[in-house]
C-alpha cells in the first residue's frame, strides 16, 4: 500500500509539473499539495505510526529474530531519517509558504 501511494504520488506529480523537482512546482499548486501528501502517507505508513501501526506486526511474524530485530530498527530508523530529511528540506522549504 505505502509503495503504490508513493509511485501515484510520483506519476501524477511528474504529470502535472513536467519534471520531478519540487523546484519545478509552482507554489502551493492543488496536485503538488496532493502529492506531497501522498508521500508523508507513504512514510507514515513506512514508519509504522497509527493507525498504521497494525499492520507492522504481520511483517514480523514467523520471521527469525536477527531478521525482526533488523525489521524493527534499522527499517525504520532508515524510513525516519528519510522523512526529517524530505520534511526539513524540499516540502516545506521558505519558498513554497
Amino acid at each position: 500500500l505505502g509503495s503504490s501511494l508513493f509511485i501515484l504520488g510520483a506519476v501524477i506529480f511528474f504529470t502535472a509539473c513536467g519534471q520531478a523537482s519540487y523546484n519545478a512546482s509552482p507554489g502551493w499548486y492543488a496536485p503538488a499539495f496532493f502529492t506531497t501528501s501522498l508521500f508523508v502517507i507513504f512514510f507514515l505508513i513506512k514508519i509504522g505510526v497509527a493507525p498504521f501501526h497494525t499492520w507492522v506486526a504481520d511483517a514480523y511474524e514467523g520471521s527469525a529474530p536477527a531478521v525482526t530485530l533488523f525489521l524493527a530498527v534499522v527499517v525504520k530508523f532508515g524510513a525516519l531519517v528519510a522523512f526529517m530529511k524530505i520534511l526539513s528540506g524540499p516540502l516545506f522549504s521558505a519558498a513554497y509558504i
